[in-house]
């Protein structure tokens, strides 16, 4: 089944778009979900002993990674297509509705972000939140990739509404306050995801409140936190 769908790599996506030479993304990917349940029952059934997060959830988060480049927004339709995917996963390999552990190394890392992008893409800002705050709370992360999941939670909360963002303030310019040392992946996140949230605090700060509205305003101390994290990027 898999070998039906187009390669997940990102140098054929442009080809897996083309609709003369592949199926769409949203059918290549409920074909890959297939797949990956039919593994899973056949391993039950024969009674196989594998490596799930090798043979199952790291191909699966690869797929689910793909879909994410080649939806691009385009079907609003496609995080629900995910989430029902991964849930229906989840559902046949662990039927007692267990958190499975994860770790900023194990692909449960990179299905929530994956999930956490679409959601965005899709314009679910609330989805998007709750799937960073499960890469926020994550207690074996680094303090460069808590501090860029801390900042891309920010924004998705402010962007939604919600005011509620002195914790994910405090790490990000936390952070931004201490020498930390880091891979280079981890700093082109982390420069990334700060740029965005400073656009978005930048937005929330120049908003005028609504009158006697005191609900959709910050908070004295996160509001000092936002204008310490703007000074500390400018």
């Amino acid at each position: 089944l898999l070998s039906l769908g187009p390669s997940v790599s990102s140098s054929d996506d442009t080809a897996a778009l083309s609709s003369k030479l592949h199926i769409s993304p949203d059918a290549a990917f409920q074909l890959q979900t297939s797949a990956f349940l039919n593994r899973w029952f056949w391993w039950k059934l024969a009674g196989h002993k594998a490596s799930i997060d090798e043979q199952i959830w790291e191909p699966y988060s690869r797929c689910l990674a793909a879909y994410v480049r080649r939806n691009q927004g385009k079907s609003l339709a496609g995080y629900d297509s995910a989430s029902k995917s991964f849930y229906s996963l989840c559902d046949a390999i662990y039927p007692e509705d267990e958190e499975p552990a994860f770790t900023p190394k194990s692909p449960f890392y990179s299905i929530y972000k994956s999930l956490g992008t679409l959601a965005q893409q899709c314009g679910n800002l609330k989805k998007a939140a709750t799937w960073i705050e499960r890469l926020y709370s994550c207690p074996s992360q680094s303090e460069l990739q808590r501090c860029a999941t801390g900042a891309k939670l920010l924004s998705l909360r402010l962007q939604a509404g919600h005011w509620d963002v002195a914790d994910a303030l405090r790490a990000v310019v936390g952070v931004m306050e201490s020498p930390v040392r880091g891979s280079s992946a981890e700093w082109d996140e982390l420069i990334v995801e700060v740029s965005k949230a400073r656009r978005v605090v930048i937005s929330v700060l120049s908003k005028k409140p609504d009158n006697g509205d005191d609900s959709r305003t910050l908070e004295d101390e996160s509001r000092q936190l936002c204008e310490s994290m703007i000074l500390l990027c400018p």
